[in-house]
């Protein structure tokens, strides 16, 4: 199952808003305890860094539910820095800059894509270990990908509008 939502890219309300989709959408996904809360965090930290770093006037928010995992993905139209993303390991006294040392830390993997207009999707797979034995694979590292792609052309799942 998979679920594309579309939020305002440069509402402060944005990462909210992901996080109460996300806790509504997981919940009838039977997501819960520390996987639950790896993907509050996770939404909230990739929402966060598309509204303070890209131009975007939209953000989309896929989720899908694969047979041992969950993958989160935030795409955004701003234009990619060609630079590779990495977390910053931060002073302690810092105030900011260590949401993707907490994304690379709350998941099995994660990375970035180029969308096809230009823009960066980050993505990110957290494991579900009650289901993990039933898709008969060991190792995090061998999850693969997921095909949830933005879709700038078509109708979003759920449209928030700007605040007015």
């Amino acid at each position: 199952m998979a679920a594309l939502f579309v939020l305002p890219g440069e509402s402060l309300r944005s990462p909210s808003a992901a996080r109460r989709i996300v806790v509504d959408l997981i919940s009838t996904w039977d997501v819960v305890g520390d996987a639950f809360d790896r993907l509050l965090v996770i939404t909230s930290e990739l929402v966060t860094n598309s509204v303070q770093h890209s131009t975007s006037v939209r953000i989309v928010l896929g989720l899908e539910l694969l047979e041992d995992s969950v993958r989160v993905s935030v795409s955004d139209q701003g234009p990619s820095t060609g630079i590779p993303i990495q977390p910053h390991r931060g002073s302690v006294d810092s105030v900011s800059g260590r949401g993707l040392t907490l994304v690379d830390g709350f998941s099995a993997r994660w990375g970035t894509e180029r969308t096809h207009r230009g823009g960066t999707t980050i993505w990110a797979v957290v494991v579900l270990p009650d289901r993990r034995t039933r898709g008969g694979w060991d190792n995090a590292e061998t999850v693969p990908p997921a095909a949830v792609r933005e879709r700038w052309d078509g109708p979003p799942a759920v449209a928030l509008p700007e605040p007015g």
